[in-house]
């Protein structure tokens, strides 16, 4: 579009011939479909047992609503505000109340770039590796974040329900509220760029053999959910049309026993499904020996490529141009006209205003 715009005409075919062969050509990169696999609930609390604490609750959200990870950790972070805390009576007399938590998320990437927003609710949870509502409760009593200024869980437990009221509240500190849950110090938010390399570095250690990726949370998460929703829910929480789906998010691996359907032999899907999971080995090494670095750093083709990037920043330093250097120049592009319109004169014309914008 930015050709079209500065060129007024669209790319020729040859133009567009080059461009596609650039990178596998010039630039000798490897153009292969890379392999989609799929974070499921058992790789969700193997990762949880060697986890660092604050990615928990990205890691529980990301797993169960199959979010995206850049609406949590994205340019608008994920505020104190976007969780509200509900206690609703005990359905057994005597009991503690139950604590429900509701998670608002306003900025969500629709299909053709369109936001929409989306709650999802959470409750206490079995397994507290995997329980948000456990560990979104912990990490707002640490930061006393309450404006009730509850001091521990007991607090929270000894509240009653009024009888004329279906549930309470919880509310926020003002000065609280507008805080991001994920940070780096006390009022920055944690980006993705961390998130992520914190997340591939705890996939290292837990010694799975592929790099993670978020989105393998994703596809797990969405694999799961297109088998028990109908195609209109699966497209409200994953925001996805089902070709999207089936193009970007669909494992790669087949989880169904198929040698069962033909054969009309009990299935053993789960047997299957254990053989599609990520290899992992918990006492594989998760570094390298400074042997094995020297050896990497001393291989041809990345000496060779190290060059390159050493001139290709030469390069870029000595050609770079600043806006005031060509303030004033006309830069009209007059070899966007015809040939018949843009004589040799004015050929001459652009090829000498190109080489004062080289000499600066």
């Amino acid at each position: 579009m930015l050709y079209a715009q500065v060129a007024k005409r669209y790319m020729t075919d040859d133009i567009l011939f080059d461009i596609r062969n650039w990178i596998p050509q010039y630039l000798e990169l490897d153009t292969s479909e890379k392999e989609k696999y799929a974070l499921f609930v058992d790789d969700l609390c193997n990762l949880q047992h060697g986890n660092w604490v604050q990615e928990l609750l990205l890691m529980d959200f990301g797993g169960c609503i199959s979010l995206r990870p850049k609406a949590l950790v994205g340019k608008r972070p994920l505020l104190y505000s976007d969780i509200t805390f509900h206690l609703f009576p005990p359905t057994i007399k005597g009991k503690r109340p139950i604590i429900v938590m509701t998670l608002n998320l306003k900025h969500i990437k629709r299909s053709r770039g369109k936001s929409k927003k989306k709650k999802f609710t959470f409750y206490e949870g079995e397994d507290l590796s995997c329980c948000a509502v456990s560990f979104m409760l912990a990490l707002a009593l640490a930061n006393n974040a309450f404006k009730n200024e509850f001091k521990s869980l007991r607090d929270i437990y000894n509240l009653v329900v009024p009888l004329d009221a279906d549930r309470i509240t919880l509310k926020w500190d003002d000065e609280w509220a507008e805080q991001p849950i994920f940070r780096d110090v006390e009022v920055t938010a944690n980006g993705y760029a961390k998130y992520r390399y914190y997340f591939v570095r705890l996939g290292r250690v837990m010694g799975y053999e592929k790099a993670l990726e978020l989105y393998g949370l994703r596809r797990g998460s969405g694999k799961e959910l297109n088998d028990a929703l109908t195609p209109e829910e699966r497209r409200h929480i994953i925001g996805n049309s089902g070709d999207v789906y089936e193009r970007y998010y669909m494992p790669d691996f087949v989880d169904k026993d198929c040698q069962g359907i033909y054969l009309g032999t009990p299935r053993r899907d789960d047997l299957i499904r254990r053989v599609g999971r990520l290899a992992r080995h918990g006492r594989c090494p998760s570094s390298l020996t400074d042997e094995q670095k020297l050896e990497i750093k001393n291989h041809p083709d990345i000496v060779k490529a190290a060059a390159l990037h050493k001139n290709a920043l030469l390069y870029k330093n000595e050609t770079i141009v600043s806006v005031q250097q060509i303030q004033g120049l006309d830069l009209t592009c007059d070899l966007c006209k015809s040939d018949e319109e843009a004589g040799p004169a004015k050929k001459d014309k652009v090829f000498k205003r190109i080489d004062i914008l080289r000499k600066h």
